[in-house]
């Protein structure tokens, strides 16, 4: 995996603006994965290297708990407790 700073390197050559999340949708950026398509390979490792602050990664477990309880309840409301073996085997597929 690369380093931070050359992932950096990267995404300014490219012209590509990665302060904001999501920055995979900069047009730069999607024109650089149209003639690599694993080029969103270094987004992936960019979010991974990324220095986060306690409080951002505070808020985001608080969040995604919240999100895996909503889920959960309705997957219970369903009666589809076991829809995340569909939906892990259709990740694992991909």
């Amino acid at each position: 995996m690369q380093s931070l700073s050359f992932l950096e390197g990267i995404f300014i050559r490219y012209g590509i603006d990665y302060s904001l999340p999501g920055f995979y949708d900069d047009p730069a950026f999607t024109a650089q994965e149209r003639e690599d398509p694993n080029f969103l390979a270094n987004y992936a490792n960019y979010v991974e290297l990324r220095p986060y602050s306690p409080d951002y990664l505070r808020h985001t477990r608080m969040i995604v708990g919240r999100l895996a309880d909503y889920l959960y309840a309705q997957l219970k409301r369903d009666g589809r407790q076991n829809a995340c073996v569909g939906v892990q085997a259709h990740l694992l597929a991909c």
